[in-house]
Formats: C-alpha cells, structure tokens, sequence
C-alpha cells in the first residue's frame, strides 16, 4: 500500500470554510466528549488495568486529531499556524 501525500491544495479559506462546517463542529465536539468520559472512566477507576495503556492511546490519538484540526496543520502556512496557537 502506497501512503504518498495526495497533490492537493488547500487554501486557507478552504480550511476556514470546514472548520465552520456544523458537521465538523459535531465532529469536534465529539472527539472532546469522547475524551472526555474516557480521562473521567480513568479517574474513577472504572477501566480494567490491562485496558489502561489502550486508553491511553485512544486519548492520545483523540488528542492528535483535535490539535490537527484546531491548528491549522494541514495548510502548511507556518505563520498562520502560530496565530492560531495560544
């Protein structure tokens, strides 16, 4: 399988147009609830302890795609990317 980055390009308002998408703000707020009752299941200790690391994982994979999405990543405009971050 051939995992070459597609020749496609974004253009600012393109993200900016998808960001504001109401299904990529379903999307998002999904991705936070999920991570959520996850850390809160952690917490409480309601996971089995050979499930932990899986969790874990599954947090920090949920973390990826939010940071990916909230950062401007995928446009490659570095500058811009920093004015988005806090």
């Amino acid at each position: 399988m051939d995992l070459k980055k597609p020749e496609v390009v974004v253009e600012k308002s393109d993200w900016v147009d998808w960001k504001n998408n109401p299904v990529t703000k379903l999307y998002i707020h999904a991705l936070f609830t999920k991570r959520e009752a996850i850390k809160e299941a952690l917490a409480e200790g309601q996971i089995a302890k050979e499930a932990i690391d899986l969790h874990i994982g599954q947090c920090q994979g949920i973390k990826d795609t939010i940071d990916f999405i909230l950062y401007d990543q995928l446009v490659g405009d570095e500058e811009s990317d920093e004015s988005t971050r806090t």
